[in-house]
């Protein structure tokens, strides 16, 4: 949500951490993802976020040809 993202010093800056931080994870478990997401996001903003703040991790994946 936009709490993850009000965490930084300014929303843009917030938003080339989050993209920079998915672009070099190896992390393939969507729970230590959103984990390690959550814990970065407090300690930017100082352990007190000014809003809340909900992470959720989803795997995209190219559709494969389905057939009935």
């Amino acid at each position: 949500t936009d709490g993850l993202l009000e965490c930084g010093g300014g929303q843009e800056e917030t938003e080339k951490w989050v993209v920079a931080a998915l672009k070099e994870s190896s992390e393939n478990n969507p729970q230590k993802l959103a984990e390690f997401l959550l814990r970065n996001a407090l300690r930017m903003s100082g352990g007190k976020p000014r809003d809340d703040i909900t992470v959720l991790v989803a795997l995209v994946e190219e559709q494969k040809d389905y057939k009935k």
